[in-house]
């Protein structure tokens, strides 16, 4: 799919991850649906609404066991509702275990 983004990255210790995006979304484009996987662990999530694709927010979509090394993080559509899945800002990964 022409809206699937990724980026090799290195996990630099085993754990467990929580996983926060930043994105825009319009109404009308609310409710798709997409897979986060990095390495090994795959997460599910819904796209909620911001006002439109321009506005950000923070949203908690859950949680990753990784392994230390080498991975590739991928971000891809499941079913996009509207024209667009989503306007992707920020990602952070951050170790809670």
């Amino acid at each position: 799919p022409s809206q699937t983004v990724s980026w090799k990255t290195e996990v630099t210790a085993t754990g467990r991850y929580d996983l926060r995006l930043e994105y825009g979304c319009s109404d009308a484009d609310a409710g798709s649906r997409y897979r986060v996987t990095l390495g090994d662990a795959v997460l599910e999530s819904t796209v909620q609404p911001t006002g439109n694709h321009e506005w950000f927010q923070t949203f908690e979509i859950g949680a990753l066991a990784l392994k230390q090394g080498p991975a590739t993080l991928r971000i891809e559509p499941v079913e996009i509702k509207g024209d667009v899945l989503m306007t992707l800002h920020k990602i952070w990964l951050e170790r809670v275990q």
